[in-house]
């Protein structure tokens, strides 16, 4: 075991094998780096043997993310997904008090009476509403949920709408939600069957902002499908 008289042993032979330097002799002069983090004298040689303290090592602290570091989010499962687009209507409006789609669109107020989930796992490349084909699986658990709503109540209607996070201009915020919604509708008709009458689609750009900021946010940047068939004509 290393001990304090063990190591000021060394020292000292150290000391004794190492010529002086400008005149100074290493006896009696003050050295750094001693075990427990403290500055080592000549005097300290003489105290009681004992046990060397446990040496502390500062590590880094803890790392943020950097802003180009894409954060992995869970894709719900087609359970899930289906589980939330069935659940009920707290308050359904009447016949006549329905509305046309492109009204609904305009209206936040019903949007958030429709059951509704939010999907924020689908990477879209960069400035871009192509989905990759590395995306595709998170995609098919949409379409399974989907398949198997219009199974259960066939006069469903999905409304797809595209969200992003406030950096750009507005207005190519607003035109890019638009196309990934898009782009999401396109790919559940042509790879997965989905019937193109049962969705529409829109994009609120960065309109309705899950995490209120003006920079970067995953949380942003969603997809969310809303069941609408209880509030349109």
């Amino acid at each position: 075991m290393l001990t304090r008289k063990s190591v000021a042993a060394a020292l000292v032979a150290t000391a004794i094998a190492v010529p002086a330097v400008a005149g100074e002799s290493l006896v009696g002069s003050k050295f750094s780096g001693g075990l427990d983090g403290m500055p080592l004298m000549a005097q300290d040689f003489e105290e009681p043997d004992g046990p060397l303290p446990p040496r502390r090592f500062r590590g880094p602290g803890p790392q943020q993310p950097g802003p180009d570091v894409k954060i992995e989010v869970e894709t719900p499962s087609s359970d899930q997904i289906l589980r939330e687009l069935e659940a009920p209507v707290r308050v359904a409006p009447g016949r006549s008090e329905r509305v046309t789609i492109r009204e609904f669109k305009r209206r936040p107020e019903l949007r958030r009476a429709a059951p509704s989930i939010d999907i924020q796992s689908i990477n879209f490349a960069f400035g871009s509403a192509e989905i990759p084909y590395s995306q595709y699986r998170k995609v098919e658990n949409i379409a399974r949920a989907l398949g198997r709503l219009l199974r259960r109540r066939p006069d469903s209607r999905i409304l797809i709408e595209g969200h992003t996070d406030a950096v750009g201009s507005s207005y190519s915020n607003q035109i890019l939600s638009e196309q990934r919604a898009a782009s999401l509708r396109h790919m559940l008709v042509r790879e997965f069957g989905i019937p193109p009458y049962a969705m529409e689609t829109v994009g609120y750009g960065e309109e309705f902002l899950l995490v209120p900021t003006p920079h970067e946010d995953w949380q942003n940047r969603r997809v969310t499908l809303r069941r609408i068939d209880d509030f349109i004509q």
